[in-house]
């Protein structure tokens, strides 16, 4: 088992935004986190990442615990690509990540896969939304971490770049790396996740992996 949580609870001032929560994730899955915005997927995905505080009966990525050295290697997550050295170019951001998560991957692989040869060198301050979309994508494969937490990853991409990042995610998920990641696109979700679980008042409320039902879902669980 990737992630394994039991009874997460995230406070802001005395709010419980994340109520007791439970969620695990097998090896190779792809699992899509619903909810509306600002009903806290960002965070949980925060919170399993240990960037926010939070209390758990348990918290495991990969079969480490908080308090180990490995755990934070054992998982890739940039929150968006703000987060991004803006006076930093993609293949700088790459060898800083190779480094620090002990990577194989070549350099040259990402760039071909994500067609981002032309302007590697680019300063991100100076990228397009497109361009630092891919750069966050780009952070992500460099890693090669077994559990990849994303947030709103087609954000920003045209139609070509959102086929290219699902074939991606796909094949990272071919090579049993456990992928959970907030979308709003159910169309997207139907067409590249295993389950679908959906956040509400704090709590995982449904969990499905029929993508035949998850849009009837939504309607019933937030409305519209």
């Amino acid at each position: 088992m990737s992630v394994l949580i039991e009874n997460m609870t995230i406070k802001r001032g005395m709010k419980k935004i994340i109520d007791n929560l439970d969620l695990s994730i097998m090896d190779g899955e792809v699992v899509a986190l619903v909810a509306p915005n600002g009903t806290g997927k960002t965070t949980l995905l925060n919170g399993i990442a240990q960037l926010l505080p939070s209390t758990y009966k348990k918290l495991e990525i990969n079969g480490f615990e908080p308090q180990l050295l490995n755990f934070k290697r054992s998982f890739f997550y940039l929150e968006s690509s703000s987060n991004l050295f803006e006076y930093l170019n993609i293949k700088e951001h790459l060898l800083l990540i190779k480094k620090n998560w002990q990577s194989e991957i070549v350099l040259d692989e990402v760039f071909r896969l994500l067609k981002i040869y032309e302007y590697q060198t680019l300063p991100i301050r100076k990228m397009s939304l497109g361009m630092k979309q891919h750069a966050l994508l780009a952070t992500y494969l460099i890693s090669d971490a077994p559990v990849l937490l994303f947030d709103e990853p087609l954000n920003g991409l045209d139609p070509g770049s959102i086929e290219i990042t699902n074939g991606i995610i796909q094949n990272l998920a071919d090579k049993n790396k456990s992928i959970l990641f907030s979308s709003h696109d159910i169309a997207n979700i139907q067409a590249i996740c295993n389950r679908v679980v959906f956040l509400k008042d704090g709590k995982i409320e449904r969990d499905t992996k029929n993508m035949d039902e998850i849009l009837e879902l939504y309607k019933q669980l937030y409305g519209g």
